[in-house]
């Protein structure tokens, strides 16, 4: 969010901030994926390998559900499995029986 402060159309960035900020994510993000592989690692003393690529997409999918929900309450309107430049169906529609999310 700071960094999102920085980059605001029409203010001026402190760069000294905004590269601070940005080795922090990036350091954030090298925290994560070692986080995932450790725990990965874990998983495979006790989990098969399908049952471990399962997991990951259900991860997956649980992750992308949650980053809907913020966009929404942000007030985005991405809808399920929407990426960005696409748009959810206009409210009131409902799909047809029969037609998962068309």
């Amino acid at each position: 969010m700071a960094l999102n402060d920085q980059m605001q159309p029409g203010v001026a960035a402190n760069a000294d901030s905004v590269r601070k900020l940005m080795d922090a994510n990036q350091a954030a993000r090298a925290q994560m994926l070692k986080l995932d592989q450790d725990e990965d690692r874990e998983m495979a003393g006790y989990l098969t390998p399908v049952q471990r690529a399962r997991y990951q997409q259900m991860r997956e999918g649980f992750m992308r559900r949650v980053a809907e929900m913020r966009a929404q309450r942000r007030g985005g309107r991405m809808g399920p499995g929407m990426g960005p430049g696409q748009r959810a169906r206009p409210e009131g529609r409902r799909p047809r029986p029969g037609r998962r999310g068309i």
